[in-house]
Protein backbone atom coordinates (compact mmCIF):
# COMPACT_ATOMS: atom_id res chain seq x y z
CA UNK A 1 0.00 0.00 0.00
CA UNK A 2 1.14 3.52 -0.82
CA UNK A 3 0.98 6.50 1.09
CA UNK A 4 1.96 10.26 0.62
CA UNK A 5 2.91 12.07 3.81
CA UNK A 6 3.56 15.57 2.55
CA UNK A 7 5.99 17.46 5.07
CA UNK A 8 4.66 20.84 4.51
CA UNK A 9 7.45 23.27 5.82
CA UNK A 10 8.01 26.86 6.07
CA UNK A 11 4.14 27.27 6.08
CA UNK A 12 3.02 30.32 8.01
CA UNK A 13 -0.21 31.82 6.25
CA UNK A 14 -2.74 30.83 3.88
CA UNK A 15 -1.04 34.04 1.56
CA UNK A 16 0.64 33.43 -1.33
CA UNK A 17 1.31 30.02 -3.62
CA UNK A 18 3.10 27.74 -1.15
CA UNK A 19 -0.63 27.03 0.46
CA UNK A 20 -2.23 26.41 -2.68
CA UNK A 21 -0.07 24.28 -3.81
CA UNK A 22 0.24 22.05 -0.98
CA UNK A 23 -3.48 21.77 -1.32
CA UNK A 24 -3.29 21.21 -5.20
CA UNK A 25 -0.71 17.82 -4.02
CA UNK A 26 -3.27 16.88 -1.49
CA UNK A 27 -6.55 16.90 -3.64
CA UNK A 28 -4.16 15.33 -6.65
CA UNK A 29 -3.20 12.17 -4.32
CA UNK A 30 -6.44 11.89 -3.02
CA UNK A 31 -8.09 11.93 -6.64
CA UNK A 32 -5.48 8.94 -7.23
CA UNK A 33 -7.38 7.11 -4.13
CA UNK A 34 -3.99 6.70 -2.53
CA UNK A 35 -4.14 7.53 1.48
CA UNK A 36 -2.23 11.05 2.68
CA UNK A 37 -1.21 12.95 5.36
CA UNK A 38 0.13 15.97 5.88
CA UNK A 39 2.87 17.30 8.60
CA UNK A 40 2.67 21.41 9.37
CA UNK A 41 4.36 23.72 11.25
CA UNK A 42 2.59 23.92 15.02
CA UNK A 43 1.84 27.22 14.94
CA UNK A 44 0.80 28.52 11.92
CA UNK A 45 -1.62 31.67 10.92
CA UNK A 46 -4.40 29.37 8.93
CA UNK A 47 -7.94 29.13 10.77
CA UNK A 48 -8.84 25.70 9.28
CA UNK A 49 -5.80 23.89 8.68
CA UNK A 50 -7.20 20.08 6.59
CA UNK A 51 -8.39 17.61 8.80
CA UNK A 52 -5.10 15.36 7.76
CA UNK A 53 -2.43 17.27 8.58
CA UNK A 54 -0.73 17.27 11.67
CA UNK A 55 0.65 20.39 13.35
CA UNK A 56 3.85 18.65 14.69
CA UNK A 57 6.84 20.64 12.84
CA UNK A 58 9.04 23.31 14.58
CA UNK A 59 10.66 24.94 11.32
CA UNK A 60 11.70 28.38 13.31
CA UNK A 61 14.78 30.57 11.66
CA UNK A 62 17.34 29.77 14.52
CA UNK A 63 20.74 29.72 13.50
CA UNK A 64 22.28 27.42 10.81
CA UNK A 65 23.20 24.65 13.30
CA UNK A 66 20.00 25.23 15.34
CA UNK A 67 18.02 24.54 12.57
CA UNK A 68 19.69 21.35 10.93
CA UNK A 69 19.11 19.84 14.49
CA UNK A 70 15.75 20.81 15.59
CA UNK A 71 14.68 20.16 12.20
CA UNK A 72 16.17 17.23 12.48
CA UNK A 73 14.43 16.18 15.52
CA UNK A 74 11.23 16.69 13.51
CA UNK A 75 11.76 14.56 10.52
CA UNK A 76 13.01 11.77 12.76
CA UNK A 77 9.97 11.84 15.22
CA UNK A 78 8.23 11.04 12.00
CA UNK A 79 10.26 8.83 9.86
CA UNK A 80 10.38 6.91 13.65
CA UNK A 81 6.50 6.14 13.49
CA UNK A 82 5.98 2.20 12.77
CA UNK A 83 4.39 2.26 9.14
CA UNK A 84 1.12 0.11 8.54
CA UNK A 85 1.76 -3.36 7.36
CA UNK A 86 2.83 -3.27 3.90
CA UNK A 87 3.04 0.14 3.57
CA UNK A 88 5.21 1.72 1.26
CA UNK A 89 5.73 5.97 2.38
CA UNK A 90 6.53 8.38 0.04
CA UNK A 91 7.80 11.68 1.64
CA UNK A 92 7.12 14.77 -0.54
CA UNK A 93 8.83 18.37 -0.12
CA UNK A 94 8.42 21.51 -1.61
CA UNK A 95 11.38 24.08 -2.53
CA UNK A 96 13.90 22.47 0.58
CA UNK A 97 16.21 24.89 2.16
CA UNK A 98 20.18 23.72 2.85
CA UNK A 99 18.87 23.13 6.55
CA UNK A 100 16.06 20.95 4.97
CA UNK A 101 18.28 18.96 2.89
CA UNK A 102 20.95 18.74 5.81
CA UNK A 103 17.82 17.69 8.17
CA UNK A 104 16.34 15.53 6.16
CA UNK A 105 19.84 13.86 4.89
CA UNK A 106 21.13 13.12 8.65
CA UNK A 107 17.29 11.80 9.70
CA UNK A 108 17.46 9.15 6.86
CA UNK A 109 20.72 8.29 7.63
CA UNK A 110 19.59 7.57 11.32
CA UNK A 111 15.56 6.59 10.98
CA UNK A 112 14.39 5.40 7.24
CA UNK A 113 12.91 2.32 6.66
CA UNK A 114 13.99 0.45 3.71
CA UNK A 115 10.99 0.96 2.02
CA UNK A 116 10.69 4.88 2.50
CA UNK A 117 10.96 6.82 -0.54
CA UNK A 118 11.60 10.53 -0.95
CA UNK A 119 10.04 13.03 -3.21
CA UNK A 120 11.65 16.73 -3.64
CA UNK A 121 10.32 19.52 -5.66
CA UNK A 122 12.64 22.03 -6.63
CA UNK A 123 11.74 25.57 -7.88
CA UNK A 124 15.42 26.91 -8.57
CA UNK A 125 18.31 25.95 -10.98
CA UNK A 126 21.48 24.46 -8.99
CA UNK A 127 23.81 26.95 -8.16
CA UNK A 128 25.50 26.05 -4.62
CA UNK A 129 27.85 23.32 -4.69
CA UNK A 130 26.96 22.38 -0.58
CA UNK A 131 23.52 22.26 -1.82
CA UNK A 132 24.93 19.93 -4.93
CA UNK A 133 27.07 17.55 -2.64
CA UNK A 134 23.69 17.30 0.37
CA UNK A 135 21.65 16.22 -2.90
CA UNK A 136 24.83 13.62 -3.66
CA UNK A 137 24.73 12.48 0.23
CA UNK A 138 20.72 11.67 -0.64
CA UNK A 139 21.00 9.92 -3.98
CA UNK A 140 24.28 7.79 -2.25
CA UNK A 141 21.44 7.10 0.66
CA UNK A 142 18.18 6.79 -1.02
CA UNK A 143 19.64 5.60 -4.45
CA UNK A 144 16.36 4.65 -6.86
CA UNK A 145 14.10 5.47 -4.07
CA UNK A 146 14.87 9.54 -4.76
CA UNK A 147 13.02 11.19 -6.95
CA UNK A 148 13.47 14.81 -7.97
CA UNK A 149 10.73 17.19 -9.43
CA UNK A 150 10.50 20.63 -10.74
CA UNK A 151 7.90 22.81 -12.75
CA UNK A 152 10.11 24.10 -14.89
CA UNK A 153 11.95 22.27 -17.93
CA UNK A 154 15.04 25.05 -17.52
CA UNK A 155 15.72 23.56 -13.69
CA UNK A 156 15.09 20.22 -14.93
CA UNK A 157 17.82 20.48 -17.21
CA UNK A 158 20.66 22.12 -14.67
CA UNK A 159 19.23 19.24 -12.56
CA UNK A 160 20.10 16.38 -15.07
CA UNK A 161 23.30 18.14 -16.04
CA UNK A 162 25.30 18.23 -12.60
CA UNK A 163 23.43 15.53 -10.94
CA UNK A 164 22.80 13.09 -13.49
CA UNK A 165 19.26 11.60 -12.83
CA UNK A 166 16.42 12.19 -14.55
CA UNK A 167 14.43 15.28 -12.83
CA UNK A 168 10.04 15.45 -13.86
CA UNK A 169 8.50 18.56 -15.00
CA UNK A 170 4.93 18.93 -13.49
CA UNK A 171 2.13 21.55 -14.24
CA UNK A 172 1.66 24.38 -11.98
CA UNK A 173 -2.02 23.60 -10.59
CA UNK A 174 -2.29 26.54 -8.47
CA UNK A 175 -4.15 28.70 -10.72
CA UNK A 176 -7.84 28.22 -10.26
CA UNK A 177 -8.71 31.59 -11.44
CA UNK A 178 -11.63 32.00 -14.41
CA UNK A 179 -11.38 33.86 -17.97
CA UNK A 180 -11.84 37.67 -17.11
CA UNK A 181 -12.40 39.16 -19.87
CA UNK A 182 -11.68 43.39 -19.37
CA UNK A 183 -14.58 45.55 -18.75
CA UNK A 184 -14.73 48.54 -21.52
CA UNK A 185 -13.11 51.57 -20.26
CA UNK A 186 -11.56 54.57 -21.89
CA UNK A 187 -8.24 54.09 -20.54
CA UNK A 188 -5.79 50.85 -20.75
CA UNK A 189 -5.27 49.26 -17.55
CA UNK A 190 -1.94 48.06 -16.67
CA UNK A 191 -0.99 45.62 -13.38
CA UNK A 192 2.14 45.08 -11.67
CA UNK A 193 1.39 42.07 -9.23
CA UNK A 194 3.00 41.34 -6.41
CA UNK A 195 5.94 42.09 -4.01
CA UNK A 196 7.87 45.52 -5.52
CA UNK A 197 11.33 44.52 -5.97
CA UNK A 198 14.18 44.54 -8.42
CA UNK A 199 13.62 40.55 -9.39
CA UNK A 200 10.42 41.63 -9.85
CA UNK A 201 11.19 44.13 -12.60
CA UNK A 202 11.07 47.61 -10.33
CA UNK A 203 13.58 49.57 -12.37
CA UNK A 204 11.49 48.93 -15.42
CA UNK A 205 8.16 49.68 -13.88
CA UNK A 206 10.05 52.76 -12.70
CA UNK A 207 11.15 53.97 -16.54
CA UNK A 208 7.33 52.97 -17.27
CA UNK A 209 5.55 55.34 -15.03
CA UNK A 210 7.91 58.11 -16.54
CA UNK A 211 6.55 57.69 -19.98
CA UNK A 212 3.13 59.71 -20.72
CA UNK A 213 0.03 57.69 -21.82
CA UNK A 214 -3.60 56.71 -22.12
CA UNK A 215 -2.82 54.58 -19.21
CA UNK A 216 -3.58 53.51 -15.50
CA UNK A 217 -0.94 51.76 -13.72
CA UNK A 218 -2.05 49.70 -10.26
CA UNK A 219 0.77 48.78 -8.30
CA UNK A 220 1.21 47.96 -4.53
CA UNK A 221 1.42 51.03 -2.40
CA UNK A 222 4.83 49.30 -1.34
CA UNK A 223 5.90 50.18 -4.60
CA UNK A 224 5.45 53.86 -4.39
CA UNK A 225 9.49 54.19 -3.16
CA UNK A 226 10.87 53.55 -6.85
CA UNK A 227 7.81 55.18 -8.50
CA UNK A 228 9.45 58.96 -8.89
CA UNK A 229 8.36 61.71 -11.21
CA UNK A 230 5.52 59.44 -12.32
CA UNK A 231 3.07 61.43 -15.05
CA UNK A 232 0.39 60.70 -12.61
CA UNK A 233 -1.15 57.17 -14.13
CA UNK A 234 0.01 55.56 -11.10
CA UNK A 235 -2.84 53.53 -8.89
CA UNK A 236 -1.79 52.28 -5.49
CA UNK A 237 -3.62 49.30 -3.87
CA UNK A 238 -2.55 47.87 -0.47
CA UNK A 239 -0.23 45.02 -0.12
CA UNK A 240 -1.96 42.36 0.64
CA UNK A 241 -4.96 41.97 -1.54
CA UNK A 242 -8.15 39.41 -0.90
CA UNK A 243 -8.92 36.40 -3.14
CA UNK A 244 -12.03 38.82 -4.22
CA UNK A 245 -10.29 41.94 -4.64
CA UNK A 246 -6.87 40.08 -6.47
CA UNK A 247 -10.12 38.37 -8.97
CA UNK A 248 -11.17 42.10 -9.44
CA UNK A 249 -8.17 43.19 -9.93
CA UNK A 250 -7.37 40.69 -12.82
CA UNK A 251 -11.09 41.63 -14.06
CA UNK A 252 -9.99 45.20 -13.87
CA UNK A 253 -6.70 45.08 -15.97
CA UNK A 254 -6.18 45.05 -19.49
CA UNK A 255 -3.00 43.48 -19.69
CA UNK A 256 -0.45 42.23 -16.43
CA UNK A 257 3.53 43.69 -16.37
CA UNK A 258 5.66 40.73 -15.71
CA UNK A 259 9.54 42.39 -16.29
CA UNK A 260 10.84 40.06 -14.17
CA UNK A 261 14.56 40.00 -14.51
CA UNK A 262 16.00 37.35 -16.63
CA UNK A 263 18.56 36.53 -14.24
CA UNK A 264 17.02 35.67 -11.38
CA UNK A 265 13.85 34.53 -13.61
CA UNK A 266 15.89 32.53 -16.21
CA UNK A 267 14.62 29.39 -14.57
CA UNK A 268 12.50 29.77 -12.04
CA UNK A 269 8.47 29.89 -12.93
CA UNK A 270 5.86 32.19 -12.46
CA UNK A 271 2.49 31.25 -10.85
CA UNK A 272 0.79 35.08 -11.51
CA UNK A 273 2.63 34.43 -15.46
CA UNK A 274 0.41 31.35 -15.88
CA UNK A 275 -2.33 32.86 -13.95
CA UNK A 276 -2.47 35.82 -16.50
CA UNK A 277 -2.87 33.00 -19.14
CA UNK A 278 -5.95 31.60 -17.63
CA UNK A 279 -7.67 35.02 -17.31
CA UNK A 280 -6.72 35.49 -20.41
CA UNK A 281 -4.71 38.49 -20.04
CA UNK A 282 -2.30 39.81 -22.15
CA UNK A 283 1.68 38.84 -19.72
CA UNK A 284 3.95 41.95 -21.01
CA UNK A 285 7.85 40.00 -19.88
CA UNK A 286 11.34 40.53 -20.86
CA UNK A 287 13.76 38.55 -22.63
CA UNK A 288 15.58 35.78 -21.04
CA UNK A 289 13.38 35.08 -18.36
CA UNK A 290 11.31 31.68 -18.11
CA UNK A 291 8.16 33.72 -19.17
CA UNK A 292 9.50 34.88 -22.03
CA UNK A 293 10.62 31.26 -22.39
CA UNK A 294 7.07 30.20 -22.06
CA UNK A 295 5.77 32.85 -24.52
CA UNK A 296 8.15 31.81 -27.65
CA UNK A 297 7.32 27.81 -27.34
CA UNK A 298 3.41 29.09 -28.64
CA UNK A 299 5.22 31.54 -30.83
CA UNK A 300 4.19 34.97 -29.18
CA UNK A 301 7.31 37.02 -28.98
CA UNK A 302 5.30 40.20 -29.60
CA UNK A 303 4.99 39.74 -25.94
CA UNK A 304 8.63 40.03 -24.90
CA UNK A 305 9.96 43.62 -24.82
CA UNK A 306 12.19 46.22 -25.35
CA UNK A 307 11.02 48.00 -21.94
CA UNK A 308 13.48 50.94 -22.57
CA UNK A 309 11.32 51.90 -26.10
CA UNK A 310 10.48 55.69 -25.18
CA UNK A 311 6.92 54.63 -27.06
CA UNK A 312 6.59 51.74 -24.83
CA UNK A 313 3.52 52.44 -23.69
CA UNK A 314 1.72 53.14 -27.11
CA UNK A 315 3.43 49.77 -27.97
CA UNK A 316 1.74 48.23 -25.39
CA UNK A 317 -1.41 49.66 -26.69
CA UNK A 318 -1.18 48.71 -30.39
CA UNK A 319 -0.14 44.65 -29.52
CA UNK A 320 -3.30 44.73 -27.42
CA UNK A 321 -5.40 45.56 -30.21
CA UNK A 322 -3.70 43.07 -32.91
CA UNK A 323 -6.05 40.50 -33.65
CA UNK A 324 -3.43 37.95 -34.47
CA UNK A 325 -1.33 38.24 -31.45
CA UNK A 326 -5.06 37.70 -29.76
CA UNK A 327 -5.39 34.28 -31.72
CA UNK A 328 -2.08 33.35 -31.12
CA UNK A 329 -2.74 33.78 -27.54
CA UNK A 330 -6.10 32.60 -27.50
CA UNK A 331 -4.11 29.14 -28.58
CA UNK A 332 -1.72 29.30 -25.90
CA UNK A 333 -4.49 29.80 -23.66
CA UNK A 334 -6.49 26.53 -24.12
CA UNK A 335 -3.11 24.97 -23.94
CA UNK A 336 -1.92 26.55 -20.62
CA UNK A 337 -6.27 25.26 -18.90
CA UNK A 338 -5.58 21.81 -20.24
CA UNK A 339 -1.90 21.43 -19.02
CA UNK A 340 -1.65 23.01 -15.87
CA UNK A 341 -4.89 21.77 -14.29
CA UNK A 342 -5.52 19.44 -11.49
CA UNK A 343 -6.32 16.60 -14.03
CA UNK A 344 -3.16 16.72 -15.57
CA UNK A 345 -1.15 17.07 -12.78
CA UNK A 346 -2.57 13.89 -10.59
CA UNK A 347 -1.72 12.49 -14.33
CA UNK A 348 1.72 12.98 -13.94
CA UNK A 349 1.86 12.17 -10.32
CA UNK A 350 0.38 9.02 -11.67
CA UNK A 351 3.05 8.12 -14.19
CA UNK A 352 6.06 8.93 -11.86
CA UNK A 353 4.46 6.30 -9.64
CA UNK A 354 4.43 3.74 -12.63
CA UNK A 355 8.09 4.75 -13.39
CA UNK A 356 9.17 4.36 -9.76
CA UNK A 357 7.60 0.87 -10.17
CA UNK A 358 4.87 1.91 -7.53
CA UNK A 359 1.96 0.81 -8.79
CA UNK A 360 -1.69 2.72 -8.16
CA UNK A 361 -4.95 2.09 -9.57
Amino acid sequence: MIRFHALVTHLYTELGHRYVYQICFRKAVLALKIPYKGYANKAPSIQDLPHDWEPCLKWKDENRILQVFMRSFCLSRIFRRKPQEDETRIFFLDSPWLADLAALTLSLLLFSKKQDRIWLLFRYELKSKLYSHMLRLLQKKMGHRLIFLTDSDRVAQTFEESLNQRTFVLPIPHTDIPILPSKPAKTCTLWWPGRPDLEKGADKIQTLARLSGNVEIYLSEDGKKWIENAQGHCKFLKPILSREEYLEQFGRSDAILLPYNPTAYYARTSGIFVEAVFAGKFPFVVDGSWLAHELNKHNLPELILDWERPDLLGHMIKILKDQNVKAKFNTMQKAYLTYHSLPSYAKELQQILKYSQIGCT
